[in-house]
């Protein structure tokens, strides 16, 4: 029997770019240079954290396994190590990294 679309779970997007620490209006009352200097800080910051954790569908993308295999595995248990931050789930680069190396083989007969 076929599952109607609402049935069916929905990926998590993907991190998007946070709002800004300091209120527009704020931030313009700071030098230029100073905005500068923080704009690019908080930049830097949020590329570290696109690179560093991922979504269900990214961390499908970089492992070139379905999102929905990902999902079967939380439940059924045997995949990568993942955090539940909210109704988030995250996945670290170096958690996938590890759990891929776990299944590398050197003949057909391991």
């Amino acid at each position: 029997m076929r599952k109607n679309k609402q049935d069916r779970p929905k990926f998590e997007e993907p991190l998007r770019n946070p709002e800004p620490i300091l209120p527009d209006a704020t931030f313009r009352l700071l030098p230029e240079e100073i905005q500068a200097i923080f704009a690019a800080a908080q930049k830097a910051a949020w590329e570290a954290l696109q690179s560093f954790y991922m979504a269900t569908q990214e961390a499908g993308t970089y492992t070139k396994l379905s999102p929905r295999w990902l999902e079967e595995l939380r439940v059924l248990g045997g995949g990568p190590l993942y955090l539940k931050v909210g109704k988030r789930v995250l996945y670290r680069k170096d958690h996938l990294d590890e759990w891929l190396a776990a299944f590398q083989c050197q003949s057909t007969a391991e």
